[in-house]
């Protein structure tokens, strides 16, 4: 095996290791803003972790540019997804549960 596969294999296992926290945060906390919060952000790095490794794997062929085109779209759009949902459930009065102070209340 290569550099570039052995790379590519890492690259996948850490992927894994995103999705699989993703998939324990979204079972473990029971408040929707963290749970868009592990969607976000594990989810993100997971899915690009993974796509890199697939171009690291396969090397430089047809569908890299699709790759990096759906990298790019996926680290622009769930962020965004997930600010416009969290921005949603906030506004139907859905509360974080630990909730101190709100500073958004007045507007």
């Amino acid at each position: 095996m290569s550099l570039r596969e052995i790379m590519g294999i890492i690259s996948f296992i850490i992927g894994v290791f995103f999705m699989f926290i993703t998939a324990v945060g979204m079972l473990r906390f029971e408040d929707v803003f963290m749970k868009f919060h592990f969607g976000s952000k594990c989810l993100t790095s997971g899915a690009i972790s993974i796509l890199s490794g697939v171009i690291l794997f396969k090397g430089m062929v047809w569908g890299t540019g699709k790759i990096i085109i759906m990298i790019i779209f996926l680290a622009i759009t769930n962020p965004i997804a997930s600010h416009a949902l969290a921005k949603a459930a906030y506004s139907k009065k859905i509360l974080p549960k630990n909730l101190s102070r709100d500073d958004y209340g007045g507007q």
